[in-house]
């Protein structure tokens, strides 16, 4: 990630303007990635001099106060829209949300992408506009694999760009897997979907229980709203022992499956999980 040299300061900002770190604060409860999409939208108007950029406030208070009543109006009528595992033919969706959330194209290895898929077509699952398949608005990405090689991947021995369709396991044996969070994306506009999004992946292992089942969940952060997720799912923060000493290990997470969940969206699902075994007894 590149390093930012702080401009020269600049005391004398325009009145009705203030800068990044201002504005983003006057926008809250709203999140930067939200705003840094309406600014690139046109709806905060942006200025720039010799200290960088500026934000006018009276747009960010206005785009603010539509953002928030067009939340109110989701949660009452949401978007129209389904859950349904990706496929190779929309890999051109995904990278179109990766551009709006992240302003900028992730180049994606399409023949590495089909090899996986075809391996394990579960490994990730989107939710599309109902009209249109092209338009992606949320999709989560789980690697099934061998414990140690996550924990290569945690640990920094390799990067998470280095997984090969070899290190992806196919769910054709019973028993425990251990996943890998490789990615959570969603729409500035609908952050409420990935709750559904969630729902829909474990809707998948409700089925396959108690022959296959969860064993661990792991994470690696790389942002704020990374870090964020993990605390919504009370994910664990990870430790090692190193010279005798206790250290937590940088942006990683666990979710013990067979632990109680403190997460109410996790809970939920082993509930449904135990009226599953139950049902079957």
């Amino acid at each position: 990630m590149p390093i930012r040299k702080p401009g020269p300061k600049n005391k004398n900002t325009p009145e009705g303007y203030v800068r990044f770190a201002k504005a983003t604060k006057l926008f809250e409860p709203l999140s930067k990635n939200v705003f840094t999409y309406r600014v690139k939208a046109g709806d905060i108007t942006a200025k720039k001099d010799d200290a960088g950029k500026m934000y006018e406030i009276e747009s960010i208070s206005k785009t603010r106060k539509m953002l928030l009543k067009e939340d109110e109006n989701k949660k009452a009528s949401p978007v129209s829209s389904y859950a349904d595992w990706t496929k190779i033919s929309d890999v051109i969706a995904a990278l179109k949300l990766d551009r709006i959330v992240y302003q900028e194209v992730h180049l994606a290895d399409q023949a590495h992408y089909q090899e996986r898929k075809t391996k394990n077509p579960y490994t990730s699952i989107g939710i599309f506009d109902a009209n249109d398949r092209d338009t992606m608005y949320a999709y989560i990405s789980l690697l099934p694999m061998k414990e140690e090689t996550i924990m290569d991947i945690l640990f920094g021995r390799r990067d998470e760009t280095e997984i090969t369709s070899a290190d992806i396991l196919a769910y054709n044996e019973p028993g425990e897997y251990t996943l890998l969070v490789s990615s959570i994306v969603h729409h500035p506009d609908h952050p409420n979907l990935v709750g559904r999004l969630i729902h829909a992946y474990m809707d998948y292992w409700i089925d396959q229980y108690p022959e296959k089942r969860i064993k661990y969940i792991y994470a690696q952060t790389v942002s704020d709203n990374g870090k964020r997720m993990a605390n919504e799912l009370r994910m664990s923060n990870m430790y090692t022992i190193t010279d005798g000493q206790i250290t937590k290990v940088q942006d990683a997470y666990v979710l013990d499956m067979n632990e109680p969940a403190a997460s109410r969206i996790i809970r939920r699902f082993q509930e449904r999980l135990k009226e599953k075994e139950q049902a079957v007894k």
